[in-house]
């Protein structure tokens, strides 16, 4: 005897022999175990979902919004017009990015979070843009005139060590600047903070021969002060700042072993 077996995977129709009940084997077609029985295997049918609350089961609540994340887009907004919002925003923001992240979907905002982040960066941006616009050229004219005030402290230091050299050698005046060694004058003294050089006309002459101390030019920075302006030592211990054109000309036209002569400077301060 025999009898007909569906396949409870494939459904596929078998002929079995009676010996075969009972016993496990497997499907010709789809090749999973199957349990030969000459019983009909009933068909499980899915149980409907019950309407209303289920004992034991909760249901999910929606995740709380982070406050920070909400502060963050509001300033943010606020940073359009008052652009110093703009830091608390950028602030804010990248907190409130990290504290969602780390919270693993329990807390919300992330993407007032990043609003408010991005928002803040274009703030600053913008800030940062207006005080290079506005005050940069002003921080550069305060950052030449510091070095051309250090660079006539150097040249005073320096028409000082001269004359004090010029006291110990006979009235002598040193054939250059280096000759005055760290005796004098400091070695730090001889370079120019604004990235120039100083020219030496003394050239050992004697300092008691020089005509008009005051109009002869014993030192001048090669470095351009803004405006066209060098820092000038005369042979009297003074400095001023002058046209350099005017200095140019004063040196052209000396003779030689001569200090240069100025007369009439166009003075400019200091």
């Amino acid at each position: 005897m025999s009898f007909l077996f569906n396949c409870p995977f494939c459904h596929q129709s078998m002929t079995c022999e009676d010996t075969w009940n009972g016993m496990q084997s497997k499907c010709p077609v789809c090749g999973k175990d199957i349990l030969l029985s000459n019983q009909p295997v009933p068909v499980p049918v899915p149980s409907p979902m019950p309407s209303g609350n289920v004992p034991g089961v909760q249901a999910q609540q929606p995740p709380r919004q982070s406050g920070l994340a909400s502060a963050a887009l509001t300033l943010g907004i606020l940073s359009i017009f008052f652009p110093l919002c703009g830091t608390l925003a950028f602030i804010m923001g990248f907190i409130a990015m990290i504290l969602v992240g780390k919270s693993h979907g329990r807390v919300g905002g992330m993407g007032k979070a990043v609003t408010g982040f991005v928002f803040g960066c274009l703030a600053i941006i913008r800030a940062v843009v207006i005080f290079y616009f506005f005050l940069g050229p002003g921080l550069a004219k305060a950052r030449e005139k510091s070095r051309t005030i250090s660079c006539v402290n150097n040249e005073k230091q320096i028409l000082l060590g001269a004359m004090l050299f010029a006291e110990d050698h006979d009235g002598m005046l040193p054939k250059s600047l280096e000759e005055m060694g760290n005796t004098y004058v400091d070695y730090e003294v001889l370079i120019c903070p604004a990235g120039g050089e100083y020219r030496y006309f003394g050239n050992g002459q004697p300092l008691g021969s020089v005509p008009s101390p005051s109009e002869s030019i014993l030192i001048v920075c090669s470095a351009d002060h803004g405006d066209d302006i060098v820092a000038v030592g005369f042979a009297d211990g003074h400095v001023e700042t002058l046209d350099a054109s005017k200095v140019e000309d004063a040196i052209a036209s000396c003779k030689k072993g001569n200090l240069p002569m100025l007369n009439n400077w166009n003075y400019r301060g200091y």
